[in-house]
């Protein structure tokens, strides 16, 4: 099975967040190009080899919105190359938190390339849960970044809020966060991450904050919230 350096990027990437756009590929990997064209092009040669599949077209905003947007994930040839141990088995429709997480790293990613950040590690889910104490940590990533310009750096685990959760989850998910920085060990983690919660609009950012507040005092320092297009800028302020 002989793939490029470049499709298999293109595959690793689809992989690591289970689907993207064409949008999300071409920031990514085809970011040089002024034209979509090259990268429409090797899409479609990977979906007709089975490397990759086309789920649907995506009509949303965003930054990997646009009208006319495919949204691609593995194929089973793809889950091959990969190496998956498990059965090959495709999505049926889109998952707009998963773009919304792809979305996060593609801005991620364009600040690496300016020179603003460096990304020092990632993981997504289900690879950067994590149980500590008993609480069980399901963050949607988990990101470690060089901030030059401050001369330093952040740890995060990233939450993309779709603002489909109750107050009642929020809160226990919060409480199992806090439960889980208060007994943390160096074994556990060396430095134990800042929740970001990244929420789709001031409406949502305002109930987060409340919830938020509403907690122990000490442990508000450990969270943040911020909209979704204001991500990862606001970390350079």
């Amino acid at each position: 099975m002989i793939v490029s350096s470049r499709d298999a990027q293109i595959i690793r990437h689809i992989s690591r967040f289970g689907m993207l756009t064409s949008r999300h590929i071409n920031d990514l990997v085809f970011h040089d190009n002024t034209s979509s064209t090259p990268s429409n092009r090797v899409l479609a040669r990977l979906t007709r080899d089975k490397y990759l599949a086309r789920i649907e077209r995506r009509s949303l905003g965003g930054t990997g919105g646009g009208s006319g947007t495919y949204v691609y994930q593995l194929a089973s040839k793809g889950w091959v190359f990969m190496r998956k141990q498990t059965r090959y088995w495709p999505f049926r429709s889109i998952n707009h938190h998963t773009l919304a997480i792809a979305d996060a790293y593609v801005e991620v990613a364009k600040l690496e390339r300016a020179n603003r950040v460096e990304v020092i590690g990632l993981s997504t889910e289900p690879d950067c849960w994590v149980t500590i104490a008993g609480a069980d940590l399901r963050p949607d990533m988990h990101l470690e970044l060089s901030l030059p310009e401050k001369r330093m750096n952040v740890s995060l685990f990233v939450e993309a809020d779709m603002g489909t959760e109750r107050q009642k989850q929020l809160k226990e998910k919060l409480a199992r966060y806090w439960h889980a920085y208060q007994h943390a060990t160096e074994a556990d983690m060396s430095v134990f991450p800042v929740i970001l919660f990244l929420v789709p609009d001031d409406e949502r950012l305002k109930e987060l904050n409340w919830i938020i507040n509403s907690g122990p005092d000490e442990a508000k320092a450990l969270f943040r919230v911020q909209r979704q297009d204001s991500f990862p800028r606001l970390l350079l302020s």
